[in-house]
């Protein structure tokens, strides 16, 4: 027997370009992306419910998990990996919630039940008011079901994926700027711009802008800085604090609103660091770039899996530059970090990293720890 099912983070929607300036010549403007966003509202059609578990029951005796307000038996929501992992923190002892999975996973007539029982006790006397976000989504079999999405702190501040956008048309002059990709998944968006509207080189980076957002408490509401290398698709954020902002969801999200315009002008300044620092590490050569890379990327977070396609596949693409140059490894990272398979969080994860080894890099080519190509053979 397994256990019921929790919806994992899927991708609901994926637009990006191909390699090359394909992904440059699309008509698609951030007024585009507000009215998909407007359409998404509609149809998920989000209800926040404000209540403690002690009137909340989540089931195990399904297919799914699921959960439904005890004054309203006849409508069950399903449960997300994202949405039980966070009642699982907030409710259950230690590894509690994984307990419970693999109880009614079991063999026996009463697994399912007892499982169900067993979280039953720990809820009936938990009155604490928490939020649950609940959304319509689609099932692979084409049915509607509505999905508890979330469970954070009644104190979170609902800032939608649509009011970000708004606020960024509203605020700042990113809507005159060209779409180089967005995506959004059940439990984040990223939307990225660049690109100055003259000509592009291919295999040149220009300054590029990351926007992020979460409506499930999965991370902060965000701007980046950082490159973007229209060869390949490789994005890669910056090192420097001043290239990053962010807003927790809580409170008033007026100031959200009222940062972001002073945020584009602080981060506008400070990419260009970061793309200062690309071009030198194109004539920075390192002796053992595999080792190079093991060094750099051991405690990062970095998967094994992700560090041996950087090195096999990333850092050999056409793309990238020479693979014994830092800029060669910091290519291998940033396009390592576009396979598909990968959710934002890695993606993002990896972009940072790329960032971080180059800073790095440069710092000990300074110190003469890495070669630098002589000035008479550039």
């Amino acid at each position: 027997m397994v256990a019921p099912a929790l919806i994992p983070n899927r991708t609901i929607f994926n637009k990006r370009g191909h390699r090359g300036l394909a992904n440059l010549h699309v008509s698609e403007t951030l007024e585009d992306v507000r009215d998909h966003l407007r359409k998404m509202v509609a149809a998920q059609q989000v209800e926040d419910h404000s209540r403690s578990f002690s009137q909340v029951m989540v089931t195990f005796e399904d297919d799914h998990v699921r959960a439904r307000l005890i004054d309203s038996p006849d409508e069950s929501w399903i449960v997300s990996k994202t949405a039980f992992a966070q009642m699982d923190a907030s409710l259950l002892p230690r590894s509690g919630g994984n307990f419970l999975m693999e109880l009614s996973a079991l063999d026996h007539p009463s697994a399912r039940r007892a499982a169900t029982g067993t979280w039953a006790m720990f809820a009936q006397n938990d009155e604490k008011p928490r939020m649950f976000r609940t959304v319509r989504t689609r099932m692979p079999d084409g049915s509607i079901e509505r999905l508890l999405r979330a469970q954070v702190s009644q104190g979170y501040a609902s800032y939608s994926n649509l009011q970000f956008v708004e606020d960024l048309l509203d605020n700042t002059d990113v809507g005159d700027l060209r779409i180089l990709d967005w995506r959004i998944d059940d439990d984040a968006m990223r939307l990225r711009v660049g690109a100055p509207n003259g000509p592009v080189e291919v295999g040149t980076p220009f300054p590029m802008y990351s926007f992020w957002n979460s409506e499930t408490g999965k991370r902060t509401t965000g701007i980046k800085g950082g490159g973007f290398r229209p060869s390949c698709l490789n994005g890669m954020g910056t090192w420097e604090k001043s290239s990053q902002f962010a807003w927790r969801h809580y409170g008033n999200t007026d100031r959200i609103q009222q940062g972001v315009s002073s945020a584009m002008t602080e981060i506008s300044v400070a990419s260009n660091g970061t793309l200062a620092g690309y071009r030198q590490a194109c004539d920075v050569f390192i002796d053992d770039t595999f080792a190079f890379v093991d060094r750099m990327l051991d405690k990062t977070g970095a998967t094994q899996e992700a560090i041996e396609a950087i090195k096999t596949r990333g850092m050999t693409d056409p793309t990238s530059n020479s693979a014994d140059s830092l800029a060669g490894v910091v290519d291998g990272i940033t396009l390592i970090a576009q396979d598909e398979h990968r959710d934002l969080f890695e993606m993002d994860l990896l972009e940072q990293i790329a960032a971080d080894v180059m800073r790095r890099g440069l710092s000990m080519a300074e110190r003469e720890r890495i070669r630098v190509r002589p000035l008479e053979v550039r």
